[in-house]
């Protein structure tokens, strides 16, 4: 591997850079560039640099710096740093993202080859890259991570799936960590490590030392299962812990997060609940008194003063304990009082003065609940959802769309579980892919779904259904068995897939969303989707339909009349037009 200093390019040398050639090459004075676009000033404060200094990165400048890899010419758009994490970015806003990406793909493998030996090299001709490194960290204690954004167009999925080393963070992601660091600021960190994939034993003072992972003592009381009417094999610990503490270590499966969406309940923290909450700690420094309602590790181990490990299982009264909780990200599962713990973020100005010693000072009142060693991530899931429905219920009460969203955690047999993992599958394979909202971040030009669920989706894949017969005619498969559960997703998905190929290849230049000149709106898809019942009606087997040939009318069909929740009307004229 080689760095080049020299402006000239080397015979035969490809570009990895869709920047201009007026740019500043390695070992060179960048010539005056044109005067910036109307577009490139909009964009002076691209989202990545929002996301990364929001949540307490330095940039570092890069851009412009070109270099070559292999006689291979390119530059990095942004560097973002802390501590020892560095994370080199590729973002775009052009059109050709998957031609752009292809080739930074190639560009930063070269990079990720021997990133030490990059650094090292690479630093030289970054000043601030090698004022930031310094003497703190060798090249090899580095955590590096390759991160491509496209802010106007998702990425193909196939190239997305074949990426490394790059993590593709997708428009709907970004608008996510975008609005959480608008509300914690520098406390987001912690979730954007998490999802670099990095643990707290890799950073800062800990990589540099080489220790495993820390692990931090809390006094309590722990109370056997049957004292509490949890389930066996439960031990359930009330302790005190100072909010930095619990700021690392939480993690909240918040609805429409980055995080296991099938599998996500919470509702996105609220800003002006924060707001208020800072501002009563600012001015009266007392600690909120009610107790936080966590899931703690099956690892996380409990001591009696002696010293000697308490085994849940042996729990018979109440007992003094330290409760020793690892340093790791995404360890303690908040089910009630997010607000509560994040009130006490990072952030800055004058309240940020007053709230910063508190942090580590107080002490919450928690709850923590742990698991047997044997409960899986979906089980654990399923207790906190039910947890969280049985407190919330009682208090405020659950808006609908968040308590279908408990249902499908809770009874993930039921149509509506089914159907939103349905939907999921459909946002990122087949005719549909990235054309589907299924998170309050995605984009707006996108097909919103919410209704898809419970109004076409459920009544259509509902067991005993036509449809449903078609998978499984006896009426012998059990969909509260995961396997088989499964297996019917897969089947519906698979013939959606089928039908919806058919009528994009029928509709060509029209299958689009209605706000990308198209005719695609949730009304029209959930129309689209009927015609699966419909036809199992008509008593031809599904695995039999040549659908481009059966679909040709759509070619000269009138979809301008169906509005709202015109899909049953628009499937019923649809199907008059076909001849079977």
């Amino acid at each position: 591997m080689s760095i080049a200093n020299s402006v000239k390019k080397p015979p035969n040398a490809k570009s990895a850079s869709t920047k201009s050639p007026a740019a500043k090459t390695i070992g060179k004075a960048a010539p005056k560039s044109a005067k910036p676009s109307a577009k490139q000033k909009a964009r002076s404060t691209p989202k990545l640099t929002n996301i990364f200094v929001g949540a307490g990165f330095t940039h570092i400048p890069s851009d412009n710096i070109h270099f070559y890899l292999e006689q291979r010419q390119g530059e990095i758009d942004h560097i973002f740093a802390w501590e020892n994490v560095i994370v080199l970015c590729e973002e775009t806003a052009g059109k050709e993202v998957t031609k752009h990406c292809t080739n930074k793909i190639f560009f930063h493998k070269l990079i990720a080859q021997d990133w030490p030996k990059f650094f090292e090299t690479y630093r030289k001709h970054n000043p601030q890259l090698d004022a930031y490194i310094g003497t703190n960290y060798t090249a090899q204690e580095l955590e590096v991570r390759h991160i491509y954004y496209s802010e106007e167009y998702d990425l193909d999925e196939g190239v997305a799936q074949n990426s490394a080393p790059f993590s593709i963070l997708s428009r709907a992601n970004a608008a996510y960590f975008d609005a959480l660091v608008k509300t914690i600021a520098k406390s987001a960190k912690f979730e954007i490590l998490k999802y670099l994939g990095i643990t707290l034993n890799r950073v800062g003072q800990s990589r540099i030392s080489g220790g495993g992972v820390t692990l931090q003592s809390f006094p309590g009381f722990a109370l056997p299962a049957a004292h509490t009417n949890y389930p066996k094999d439960f031990a359930i610990v009330s302790f005190y812990a100072d909010p930095m503490a619990l700021i690392q270590r939480a993690y909240i499966l918040r609805r429409d997060g980055w995080e296991s969406p099938d599998l996500s309940y919470q509702r996105f923290v609220r800003a002006e609940k924060l707001s208020e909450m800072r501002d009563y700690l600012a001015n009266n420094g007392k600690v909120f008194i009610n107790n936080l309602i966590v899931t703690l590790p099956s690892k996380a181990l409990m001591r009696e003063t002696s010293g000697q490990l308490v085994d849940p299982k042996t729990l018979s009264q109440r007992t003094h304990v330290e409760l020793e909780l690892p340093l790791e990200l995404g360890t303690v599962g908040v089910v009630d009082g997010q607000h509560r713990i994040l009130a006490y973020f990072e952030g800055s100005g004058p309240v940020e003065d007053k709230i910063s010693p508190l942090r580590k000072r107080q002490n919450l009142l928690v709850t923590g609940i742990i698991f047997p060693m044997d409960y899986t991530a979906e089980m654990r899931v399923k207790f906190e959802a039910e947890l969280f429905l049985s407190i919330n219920d009682t208090q405020t009460g659950v808006h609908t769309q968040l308590r279908q969203d408990l249902e499908t955690i809770i009874k993930p047999d039921t149509p509506l579980a089914i159907g939103r993992s349905v939907i999921n599958r459909l946002s990122r394979d087949g005719s549909l892919d990235g054309m589907l909202q299924v998170s309050q971040f995605d984009p707006p030009e996108k097909i919103a779904t919410g209704s898809l669920g419970p109004y076409v989706l459920k009544p259509l894949l509902r067991k005993g259904s036509l449809f449903y017969k078609t998978w499984d005619p006896a009426g012998t498969q059990d969909l509260s068995d995961s396997a088989q559960r499964q297996k019917y997703v897969d089947y519906s998905v698979t013939e959606i897939k089928r039908l919806l190929a058919g009528c994009k290849q029928n509709l060509q230049h029209r299958w689009n969303p209605v706000a990308q000149g198209g005719i695609l709106s949730t009304t029209i898809v959930g129309g689209l989707l009927l015609l699966l019942e419909r036809l199992t009606v008509a008593g031809v087997p599904l695995s039999q339909m040549d659908y481009p040939k059966l679909l040709v009318p759509l070619q000269t069909f009138d979809f301008t009349p169906y509005k709202s929740s015109g899909w049953k009307q628009l499937s019923k004229d649809i199907m008059k037009s076909l001849t079977l």
